[in-house]
């Protein structure tokens, strides 16, 4: 009941619920409902848990954790039983292995293409489908805005969800502040972080990947304003240093931020900040 990257350290927000059959453990940003089987309550804070490998690279490696209590069965030989963990109550316990088979299959089954192997790339392309947004990796990564772009010709253009794009693109439309489309989308309980000098660009070469399946629509049309808001911005100068040099090119520089897909920093002291003006900057800004 926490974000991947981040370690709890405090349980002030968690509440331990029964609702009907279900049990329910919430938290300010999620909930999780659990069908038990002979559940004991218990309530359980265990403090100063410590993860080794993350101490050994000089990461957070403590937190508090919580335990509301713990289930018991006695099984018999090659018996089993399942605990059902859902964001909803369910008002059946399906097989999920098979409805995600059929619910993939069925998904599959409305494009043509040749060979299994274009099919096992369709239904694999369901895994980063999060709704109105893409996930860069779950569970280690959420919406990101340039992994959005890279993929969205792939994930959608391409396979002719063309509505879906749509709702993808629109969506993070609304989002570009000052010509800048976020490096990371924003969550329930943290912003949107813009440090990115690729991620808006990347919005650009995806709407003129989206002319070349769909035609310069009615949607492509409304995307008008948008575009030239972000390159205005970039000819003027945004966050970040990002600005238009005098030779037309694209300057990038901001102390403790790596502004391109090598983003890694640590301790506000990035791996690789690439100063300047580097090159895929300058081919995604000539593509726009």
């Amino acid at each position: 009941m926490r974000r991947n990257h981040n370690l709890r350290k405090t349980v002030s927000d968690l509440q331990f619920l029964r609702s009907g059959n279900w049990l329910l453990v919430k938290s300010e940003e999620t909930k999780c409902f659990f069908y038990p089987s002979k559940f004991f309550e218990e309530d359980r804070l265990t403090k100063k848990v410590s993860y080794e490998e993350d101490k050994i690279r000089d990461d957070d490696f403590s937190e508090i954790v919580y335990s509301p209590g713990y289930f018991h069965r006695t099984l018999k030989k090659d018996k089993m039983f399942r605990i059902y963990f859902s964001s909803r109550k369910l008002k059946n316990f399906p097989d999920f292995e098979r409805e995600r088979a059929k619910s993939r299959m069925n998904f599959a089954a409305k494009f043509s293409y040749r060979g299994k192997f274009f099919g096992r790339l369709l239904s694999a392309s369901l895994d980063f489908d999060a709704g109105d947004e893409i996930v860069a990796g779950f569970p280690w990564f959420g919406a990101w805005g340039r992994d959005t772009m890279i993929s969205v010709p792939g994930l959608l253009l391409y396979p002719g969800r063309i509505g879906k794009a749509r709702t993808i693109l629109e969506k993070a439309s609304g989002h570009i502040r000052k010509g800048l489309l976020p490096n990371i989308f924003s969550t329930r309980r943290e912003p949107a972080c813009y440090n990115s000098a690729d991620a808006s660009l990347w919005f650009l070469w995806a709407l003129s990947e989206y002319k070349k399946i769909a035609g310069f629509d009615s949607f492509l049309k409304s995307m008008k304003k948008t575009v030239i808001f972000v390159i205005e911005n970039y000819i003027a100068g945004t966050d970040y240093g990002i600005k238009m040099d005098k030779d037309g090119l694209i300057r990038a520089f901001a102390p403790g931020f790596s502004l391109t897909w090598m983003d890694a920093v640590y301790k506000g002291r990035p791996f690789t900040p690439r100063p300047g003006k580097p090159v895929e900057i300058q081919a995604l800004w000539i593509n726009a």
